[in-house]
Parts: structure tokens; sequence; C-alpha cells
């Protein structure tokens, strides 16, 4: 991948492939998911699809009917490779990457690529931080035993955590006085777990800067 040609991640279902952009992208029912699967099994917040460069984590959240990759239930959070199958539920999905096209050359928010010789649209899924809703991080503290290493959902929690005060700060997204609350919650909660200096320090700014 030394090129410059972009690189897409994406996840086909009913035969639309759905881009993921770096950073985390709740799957579910709900109405607040980023990425919409419409089957009764799926629960409302069911899993969250987490990219890092050339990295996607999948992670089940306590979902009623299960996470599965390649037929085999996950708990936690699991690595995705390229033609994984996953299925959320009885959602079938499958988990590719391809080289696309010039983002100067296309239209914002709809992007064409091309496999087997067959061109299919991709929708932009948003990866902003108001998608990763408060309740998706406190489920994922609230089940630290699911985690593969406490150490990645640290990170992962502390940099989503980050990113939302950082939208909160520019004017984003919109944090009441409950909500800051819960957020200083969760990364109390961080520091509780026994982390080293550095979370604990992350942990006290959290609380500064969102302190009324």
């Amino acid at each position: 991948m030394s090129d410059s040609t972009p690189i897409i991640f994406w996840l086909e279902y009913r035969g639309m492939r759905h881009r993921m952009h770096d950073g985390e992208t709740l799957v579910g029912r709900g109405s607040r998911v980023a990425f919409f699967l419409d089957e009764a099994s799926v629960s409302r917040e069911h899993a969250v699809l987490r990219r890092t460069g050339d990295v996607v984590m999948l992670t089940d959240l306590g979902s009623s009917n299960g996470t599965f990759v390649n037929g085999e239930q996950i708990t936690g959070s699991h690595k995705l490779e390229i033609g994984d199958h996953v299925r959320l539920g009885t959602a079938d999905l499958t988990f590719g990457v391809t080289r696309g096209v010039s983002p100067s050359s296309i239209s914002p928010g709809i992007e064409l690529i091309e496999q087997r010789s067959v061109a299919r649209p991709v929708m932009d899924l948003s990866t902003e931080p108001a998608f990763g809703s408060i309740e998706v991080l406190e489920t994922l503290v609230a089940n630290p035993d699911n985690a593969e290493s406490i150490e990645e959902l640290s990170t992962m929690v502390r940099s989503s955590v980050d990113r939302l005060v950082d939208s909160a700060d520019r004017g984003r997204v919109k944090l009441g006085d409950l909500e800051r609350a819960r957020v200083i919650a969760i990364a109390e909660t961080l520091r509780a777990w026994g982390a080293s200096p550095e979370v604990e320090l992350w942990s006290l700014n959290v609380q500064k800067r969102l302190q009324p």
C-alpha cells in the first residue's frame, strides 16, 4: 500500500458498501447509530467499529443476539481481516478493502469503487465524535472483563473521550451539565482501574476541561 491511491475500507450489507473512516462507528438499529441495520435481531447499539489507520477493530456492546466473525462469536474486541464474514444478529456483512479514486474527482459523500469490474456505490459513514454516544462509552467501561486487553480498551475509550471533548470545545456538539458529569465519571472509572500516571493525568485534565 505504498502508492498514493486512497485506501477504502468498507462493510458490505445488502449490496451496499459502507465506507469507514478513522475513528469509531456505532452500528445497530437505534436512532443514534452511524451505521443503521434494519433487522429486528440487531440491538439498538449492537457493536462499535474502530478504524485506526489500516487496523479495524470490531467490539460487541453486549448485544442480545451476538456478534460473529467467520461463524465464531466474539466477546470484547476483534481485529477484522480482509474478506471476513461478519454477522450481527442475523445481519450478514462482508469486510473488505479496495483502492479508491482521488477524493477531488468525486461528489462529496458518494464515491464509486470498482471490484470485479462492477461499480458499486459506497456510503460515507460519519465518524465524528458526536456519534460515539456517552451510552456506548459507559457500556464499554462497565464491562472491562469483555475486553481482550484492558490497555487497548482504555486507549480506545480515552481516544473517544478526547474527540468528544474537542468537539464540545469547538462547539460542534453541545454537552449539558449531566453529559459533562457522565463523561467525567467515565474518565474517573479509567483512573480507578489502577492505570498509569499518564492515564491519571489524562483523567484530571478531562475533569478540568469539562468543569463549568
